[in-house]
C-alpha cells in the first residue's frame, strides 16, 4: 500500500483562477489589461459565476485588482515591486544553489534517476 498519491479535487472557481493566473504569468494578459467575465468564462466553459469567484481569488492573490464600475484588470508592478520580486528570487536562488552544493553527490544521484525515467 502507500504507491498512489491523493488525487487533489479542484472546484470550477479553482481550476478557472488556475488557468487565468496561468495566462497572466505567461503574457496572455499584460498589465493593465481589463478582462472580460463573459469572454473568459466562455473559453473555459462555463458559467460567469465561477469566473467571477476567480476573479476574486486572483484579486486577494493580488495578481488581479478591481475597480468598482469599471472591471478587473491585471496588475502592473512598479519598479519598486519589480526590484523586490528580483530580491526574493535572488535569496531563494542563492538558497537552491547552495543547498545542491552542500548535497551535489545526492542531487546529482536524483537528477540522474530521474533521466533515466
Amino acid at each position: 500500500m502507500g504507491q498512489f498519491t491523493p488525487i487533489a479535487q479542484q472546484s470550477t472557481p479553482e481550476r478557472a483562477a488556475e488557468q487565468i493566473r496561468d495566462a497572466i504569468l505567461h503574457g496572455r494578459f499584460p498589465p493593465g489589461a481589463r478582462l472580460n467575465e463573459a469572454q473568459i468564462a466562455g473559453e473555459l466553459g462555463v458559467s460567469r459565476a465561477p469566473v467571477r469567484e476567480a476573479f476574486q481569488r486572483l484579486i486577494q492573490e493580488r495578481l488581479l485588482r478591481g475597480e468598482r464600475n469599471r472591471g478587473v484588470f491585471v496588475v502592473s508592478l512598479s519598479d519598486i515591486d519589480s526590484a523586490d520580486v528580483y530580491f526574493a528570487r535572488s535569496v531563494v536562488e542563492r538558497a537552491a544553489a547552495a543547498a545542491v552544493r552542500e548535497q551535489r553527490d545526492e542531487v546529482l544521484a536524483e537528477l540522474d534517476a530521474i533521466d533515466r525515467k
